[in-house]
């Protein structure tokens, strides 16, 4: 086995070199200036990128492009909402979902607007309404929702009392998004989860980073006043 994965990773190592050695052939070769050829390509992974495609002559204009602020989400949002159904005002459902969407990405938007239509779609709604946008912003933060996964009553309690302890935190510190809703149902590994409206913050003090970390751990310091004891960290509650 051990022969084999030497063998696959050489034969990779191999074709990539050779595959690096023509790009750069032809990013410098393969077109005349008079052609006013420009050469565009994207990553994701640009640490892995080999530096002799980004020297002077080569991919030499390096273009950051970060996940779009609050004006950029509602801009997505307005493309993506135009072919649904709904009798909602785009412009105004654009600002407000794009309130609560921060740290999305383009993608991750236009899966909002398609989960949005799908739900929808299975509760024969003729329409698209405020709410299956808020049902799919969780479907997409948190994941799926596990109606089958029955808690006991102690179980229940327990997630309960956890995330009461995040709102609690949450609602007496200053530096704390406002809360948005609290739900004890189960979604993908979270047996419960809190919703926050969070800004598009970019410096953080030492107070709000401090908050941020009280915030985090209010249900442990809840389960800890309440029961006297935590749940173990491999249970992962948001």
């Amino acid at each position: 086995m051990f022969c084999l994965y030497c063998f696959s990773f050489l034969f990779c190592e191999i074709h990539s070199t050779r595959l690096l050695c023509y790009l750069r052939a032809y990013v410098k070769l393969g077109f005349k200036t008079s052609e006013n050829v420009i050469v565009l390509a994207a990553t994701n992974r640009a640490d892995i990128l080999d530096p002799a495609l980004l020297r002077p002559g080569r991919f030499d204009r390096q273009i950051y492009v970060s996940l779009p602020d609050i004006k950029g989400r509602a801009s997505i949002f307005k493309v993506h909402l135009k072919p649904i159904k709904m009798s909602l005002d785009i412009v105004g459902t654009a600002r407000r979902m794009a309130a609560r969407t921060p740290g999305f990405s383009g993608a991750d938007i236009a899966n909002v607007c398609n989960e949005a239509a799908l739900i929808a779609a299975r509760e024969d709604a003729r329409q698209v309404e405020t709410s299956h946008f808020e049902k799919a912003i969780d479907r997409v933060i948190a994941g799926m929702e596990k109606k089958s996964q029955v808690l006991q009553p102690d179980e229940k309690k327990t997630v309960a009392y956890h995330e009461a302890g995040h709102a609690v935190v949450g609602w007496f510190l200053e530096h704390c998004n406002p809360l948005l809703k609290v739900s004890i149902i189960p979604r993908g590994k979270a047996l419960g989860y809190a919703q926050y409206m969070p800004r598009d913050v970019y410096l953080y003090t030492q107070e709000q980073l401090m908050d941020e970390m009280c915030l985090a751990l209010g249900g442990r310091a809840s389960e800890q006043v309440f029961f006297g004891k935590v749940s173990p960290p491999e249970v992962i509650i948001i």
